[in-house]
């Protein structure tokens, strides 16, 4: 899931097909863009407001959001692996994950602390920062 905290408005956002099924707030492999996708009004979800959690993937072949992100902004997304990780901790894309970044490695994340849900849904605040080189 991905949620937008603080973030730069009225940049331009791309429309990318996705080769396999991603889950909302995947990292792609440079860790400069964030995916997510318009929540669907079908169904149920055309009579009531959708619970986004029900929401959390996108297709393989399907349209996604392609999120640039800037030094600066702030989300919430569930795509963290969160072992070992505390405030300030850098944070490496792995697998379209952001992981704990290794001594030696590019970080372009840094972890905030845990982001309150209302769904119930363990979320991470993470930062955008410039790339830095993990101690």
């Amino acid at each position: 899931m991905l949620k937008p905290l603080k973030v730069l408005t009225g940049k331009p956002i791309g429309i990318v097909t996705l080769d396999n099924e991603t889950a909302r707030g995947a990292v792609d492999a440079t860790g400069n863009f964030l995916y997510d996708k318009e929540v669907e009004l079908t169904g149920l979800n055309a009579v009531i407001d959708p619970v986004e959690k029900d929401n959390d993937k996108i297709a393989a072949g399907t349209k996604a959001l392609e999120i640039p992100t800037y030094v600066g902004e702030e989300y919430a997304t569930t795509e963290l692996t969160a072992t070992d990780v505390v405030a300030d901790t850098l944070l490496k894309v792995s697998s379209g994950k952001l992981v704990k970044a290794t001594t030696g490695a590019a970080a372009l994340w840094k972890y905030v602390g845990t982001y309150a849900n209302p769904y119930g849904v363990t979320m991470h605040h993470i930062k955008r920062i410039a790339e830095v080189t993990a101690a």
